[in-house]
């Protein structure tokens, strides 16, 4: 599995937001149908083609965490009311590729093997998911993600 070592200036991200296990994994595809539906709302998105997901808050007891689906913003001055803002701040985040079907995988992949023999540890801050275009324009099965990890150095 091969890492690219990038450094991000902050961010914002605008979208709706999710808080539990997915359990049954349909709340968060659910939220993604929803966001489709007010996307228009959001001022100033800088791609809005470009969707990602957020995660964060995860509990290790309880299985529950945060998730938003949203559009990163330019000005995020204006919040549509029912959605939320995220602050991401610098950071230097590990960045894995890989299809939508293999989201999963990749994660564990990622936590289980890359991050223990990296050199790398995770830093604070959530977990980003980057989609490609296809993924809010119904071709799921051609979406590419970009898992974004915040690391250090160990």
């Amino acid at each position: 599995m091969k890492a690219e070592i990038a450094k991000r200036e902050a961010f914002t991200v605008v979208g709706l937001k999710y808080r539990g296990q997915n359990e049954t994994g349909e709340d968060i595809p659910r939220l993604w149908r929803e966001l489709v539906d007010v996307l228009e709302g959001v001022e100033n998105p800088l791609d809005p083609n470009a969707p990602c997901g957020v995660v964060d808050n995860y509990e290790e007891e309880t299985a529950v965490f945060d998730y938003v689906a949203g559009v990163i913003v330019k000005d995020p001055h204006h919040v549509p009311l029912g959605m939320t803002k995220l602050e991401i701040p610098e950071q230097t985040w590990a960045i894995f590729e890989c299809a939508l079907d293999q989201l999963d995988d990749t994660y564990r992949e990622i936590y289980e093997t890359w991050l223990p023999q990296s050199g790398y540890q995770r830093a604070e801050g959530p977990d980003l998911e980057q989609y490609s275009a296809d993924f809010l324009q119904g071709r799921g099965e051609r979406a590419e993600v970009r898992i974004c990890i915040p690391v250090q150095e160990a």
